[in-house]
């Protein structure tokens, strides 16, 4: 999901609204923790079940009938996510701690998803329409919800939830800022470099072929997880699918098995350590490994085109790309329709 990010300027009494929010949030985040604690094993708690109870909940407390009915949700959705993290990792059975739903104390944001808000069309202002939204100031009284002003650039681009920080007045909460900008500074420089490289990849090229690796299995390497985490390469395959679909460029996720080892030349198995840099070949064939391996993943994204192509022409059914959205489906159907016309 793209959104805009911003940072809000407002009054105290604003700030004071907001970090009223945020506390009900996490009250009915652990509320709905604690309700699935306490349940009886005959009852089956689930996502619908948090939802529902989220709903007794603003029946029980003042406060929490003032948060917006969609926020209150999603506040009870984030105690589910702890929840079925730790269902997930029981049923991988992952070694080690299974991440046990805890508590939390020190929540840092609300999250409001379609209602309880306007952006205003300069998107220099946000208004809060609920109860518990920022108080109204003296020339905003008759908008129904408090006006803060938004503050930073109009193209920042992130895949993070819109969310609203509070501010922090002891040492811990000043350290803890200080040290979240750095992260978010390397955070967006990631991004900004993904985006970049992936923008000129797809305008530059009519098809694009990559492999389709499991960066979560990846990470679990020790020795590779920083590389990994640093080249943002999860980050970075977003962006490429994003951009095909909106160039009307192909994208095509391709097996990774072998093609550091396959000889792009001949097709014979070449084995090889990791620390092998050159890719030597009885048939004469001399590369840089990763050229052997990207010249592979070339010739199978071309099959896989060519694959399709054959079975449109037949009249067979349009076959979905893995990790392909309706939208990439939709720009790969039109391209090749125009490519069986051509």
């Amino acid at each position: 999901m793209i959104v805009l990010e911003y940072k809000c300027k407002g009054k105290p009494n604003q700030y004071k609204a907001i970090d009223q929010a945020i506390r009900t949030t996490q009250f009915i985040r652990n509320k709905a923790i604690r309700y699935w604690m306490d349940a009886p094993r005959e009852l089956k708690i689930d996502k619908f079940a948090l939802n529902k109870y989220s709903t007794t909940l603003r029946n029980q407390f003042p406060f929490v009938a003032d948060l917006n009915s969609m926020a209150v949700q999603s506040a009870a959705e984030r105690g589910w996510t702890a929840i079925s993290r730790f269902y997930d990792n029981c049923k991988k059975k992952i070694s080690g701690k299974k991440g046990y739903p805890q508590f939390q104390k020190d929540c840092r944001s609300v999250e409001y998803k379609t209602s309880g808000w306007s952006l205003h069309p300069t998107k220099r202002q946000i208004t809060f329409t609920d109860k518990n939204g920022a108080p109204p100031t003296p020339r905003a009284r008759g908008a129904g919800g408090g006006n803060l002003k938004l503050l930073g650039k109009w193209d920042i681009h992130t895949y993070n939830v819109k969310d609203i920080k509070r501010e922090g007045s002891s040492g811990r909460r000043k350290a803890r800022k200080v040290y979240a900008r750095k992260h978010l500074k390397v955070s967006r420089q990631r991004n900004e470099h993904a985006k970049i490289t992936a923008r000129n990849v797809c305008t530059s090229n009519d098809v694009v072929a990559y492999e389709d690796l499991s960066v979560r299995n990846l990470v679990k390497n020790h020795c590779l997880a920083k590389s990994i985490s640093d080249a943002s390469w999860y980050l970075f395959r977003q962006w490429i699918e994003y951009f095909a679909a909106k160039f009307d460029k192909l994208a095509i996720p391709v097996a990774p098995h072998y093609t550091s080892q396959k000889c792009s030349n001949c097709g014979v198995i070449v084995k090889k350590s990791l620390s092998t840099r050159t890719h030597i070949c009885n048939c004469g064939c001399e590369l840089h490994r990763d050229t052997n391996a990207a010249i592979n993943i070339l010739n199978l994204g071309k099959q896989a085109r060519d694959g399709q192509s054959r079975s449109n022409a037949n009249g067979l059914e349009t076959s979905t790309l893995l990790g392909e959205t309706l939208v990439e489906q939709v720009s790969r159907t039109k391209l090749e329709s125009q490519c069986l016309q051509t």
